[in-house]
């Protein structure tokens, strides 16, 4: 099983992938190779995979907090 850690790096890769792609989506465009909608196309596969990464993010850190309190870090509900 991954830990949340090796598991947010692999998405940040593919992220910076997807975000490789957009960009060369982009340039292809301004120069007229392509046309606007192969841009949108790469953005709509690089959005969910930047949700995921902030997903795992926040579960990283929600992770931590409930080991702090289960350690006694001082919260009072």
């Amino acid at each position: 099983m991954l830990r949340l850690g090796e598991v947010r790096a692999e998405q940040a890769a593919a992220v910076d992938a997807y975000q490789v792609a957009v960009d060369v989506a982009m340039k292809r465009y301004q120069s007229g190779n392509a046309s606007y909608y192969e841009v949108l196309l790469e953005q709509q596969l690089l959005f969910p995979n930047e949700n995921s990464l902030v997903q795992t993010r926040l579960n990283q850190l929600l992770s931590v907090v409930q080991l702090y309190r289960a350690l006694g870090g001082g919260w009072k509900n």
